[in-house]
């Protein structure tokens, strides 16, 4: 929090140079070992084709092929399209998980026709909470309340009190404030804002902290995503563990080895690839950031259909057990 606030430039540029990448690998592998094998191929196909779309607009936008407004409505459909994908697979599993799925869907078809940019900017700042519906739903069913309890002043208590303004008043009075500092090449703080704030905010006062604000929700997602879900699935898929969930909510056991014979050629593909990134960042942040949104598209968008999916199963699964 601290870094968040007094240094927000520096926090939000370095951890996204050091762990951006490794943070999208880590909940692909997280995403394949927990939902892997429950998903119909014909879901699969769909989400594959999808996704590859997205990939396509977002190498299209950074080559110059496709404008960047196009590329932005036509994105955000396709993540229209990838919730569409789920309701069938939901209605099958819980009407309540339907009802609100289907919410959502039209929260966004509205998104698209009246702001997409907005609606992408909103579902941007949103997906620094997702570790959130995976944390719960990898849980013990009997530590679930405490687990919600603990990601909500993680992921909302603790951003919206950085966003009141009153953490950056007693650094200030502390001298622990350089919010422009980086070493990075990444120009000042205000040309981040876009980010995750919209254009008609980034003149306001309060913008600083709420941008300091989804900054520390970034970090907490890439802490929760790299160290602490593996560490759940691992034991989620330890022997003995059938109180953790039932059979249907674990991980088959071929697609769960999160932690297992594998991990060092993983850890060694992750420190590779992101060394590799993190040069590129230090050359040139602004080029450098566009070649890594193409993956980090993929698996922020690749959870909107396996979280209405999962969550709904875990709304079925509650309501049975009552």
């Amino acid at each position: 929090m601290i870094a968040s606030v007094g240094f927000p430039l520096l926090t939000y540029t370095l951890s996204l140079a050091l762990f951006g990448l490794a943070h999208v690998m880590s909940e692909m592998r997280f995403v394949r070992a927990r939902f892997g094998q429950r998903l119909q191929r014909w879901l699969l196909a769909a989400l594959t084709l999808l996704l590859t779309g997205v990939v396509g607009l977002r190498i299209g936008k950074l080559s110059g092929m496709i404008e960047g407004a196009l590329a932005t409505n036509l994105e955000l459909a396709l993540v229209v399209a990838l919730a569409l994908c789920a309701l069938p697979v939901i209605w099958r599993v819980s009407r309540a998980g339907f009802a609100a799925s289907a919410l959502l869907v039209v929260g966004l078809v509205v998104g698209l026709l009246v702001t997409p940019i907005h609606t992408l900017l909103l579902l941007a700042v949103l997906h620094n909470l997702t570790p959130m519906g995976f944390l719960v739903e990898v849980a013990p069913s009997r530590s679930r309340g405490a687990v919600m309890a603990l990601s909500v002043a993680v992921f909302v208590m603790i951003p919206l009190f950085i966003a009141s303004g009153v953490p950056a008043v007693w650094l200030m009075k502390l001298g622990v404030y350089a919010p422009d500092f980086t070493p990075l090449p990444t120009g000042p703080l205000y040309d981040h804002f876009s980010a995750y704030l919209p254009r008609q905010w980034h003149g306001l006062a309060s913008a600083q902290h709420a941008f300091s604000a989804v900054v520390f929700a970034q970090v907490m997602h890439y802490a929760a995503v790299i160290h602490v879900l593996p560490r759940c699935l691992a034991r989620a898929n330890e022997p003995g563990a059938a109180s953790m969930a039932s059979e249907d909510e674990k991980a088959p056991g071929s697609d769960a080895e999160s932690l297992g014979s594998r991990d060092a050629l993983f850890l060694f593909a992750v420190v590779g690839a992101s060394a590799v990134l993190f040069v590129g960042f230090c050359f040139d942040f602004k080029i450098a950031r566009s070649v890594y949104g193409v993956a980090a598209a993929v698996h922020a968008w690749i959870e909107v259909p396996i979280l209405m999916i999962a969550l709904s199963a875990l709304v079925s699964s509650s309501s049975e057990s009552r």
